[in-house]
């Protein structure tokens, strides 16, 4: 596949085998991987490997230290949201993979957010611009 057909497949957010699975946050997965740690030294199994706690730290460093509810407010935020395509009239709701995107990556602007998330290409930028500027007051919650 090119670069052009790649760019493409990410601007029309074709996942392949992964488009009905379940999108989380960075944020959610330390969560859970902290509650099965957690479990498996209650139980005191030889569960944890040097796998799972790479993963933790990694999840844990680039999660945003964002809590529970604050991952919930802010993914639940963007599920809400209706945005206007950039071509016409019509309103559409962000995909779970661009709410999981945007919440990871908190992007600062339209702009940025299209240029990391090239499916957002297809929406109103400054609608997009003001989704991100409501995600930022959710992140002081």
């Amino acid at each position: 596949m090119s670069i052009v057909d790649e760019q493409e497949v990410s601007e029309r957010l074709e996942l392949g085998d992964f488009k009905d699975r379940q999108c989380l946050t960075i944020s959610e997965v330390a969560q859970m991987l902290s509650k099965k740690k957690e479990e498996v030294e209650q139980e005191q199994t030889d569960y944890i490997n040097d796998v799972f706690d790479k993963s933790l730290t990694y999840a844990r460093r680039f999660g945003g230290g964002l809590s529970v509810e604050t991952t919930m407010a802010i993914k639940s935020a963007l599920g809400r949201a209706t945005v206007t395509l950039k071509d016409s009239q019509e309103r559409r709701k962000l995909q779970p993979f661009q709410i999981a995107q945007l919440a990871n990556l908190m992007p600062g602007d339209a702009e940025e957010a299209a240029t990391l998330i090239p499916s957002l290409k297809a929406f109103d930028e400054t609608e997009i611009g003001n989704l991100l500027k409501d995600l930022e007051s959710l992140k002081g919650i």
